[in-house]
């Protein structure tokens, strides 16, 4: 694409500038959210099985009482 439809320096300004126009809108993570990433370290990141209980020890500890549960899924 980029080899037929080249993509000039002025064009990626022109659109930052306009993105930068737009409010930032908080989004709030869901649970959903934590229970996917709990998921994904459990499973697919290049880790020992160790180090990713440790990382989703380590959460948990920190975690609030709605994203608990998630880090706790992710340890089973």
């Amino acid at each position: 694409m980029l080899l037929t439809h080249p993509l000039p320096e002025d064009r990626i300004t022109d659109s930052r500038a306009r993105a930068n126009k737009y409010p930032i809108k908080p989004v709030p993570s869901s649970l959903d959210f934590h229970f996917a990433k709990s998921r994904i370290v459990a499973r697919y990141v290049g880790i020992n099985s160790d180090a990713a209980l440790d990382w989703l020890q380590r959460k948990e500890k920190r975690a609030s009482a709605e994203t608990k549960p998630a880090y706790l899924y992710g340890k089973a």
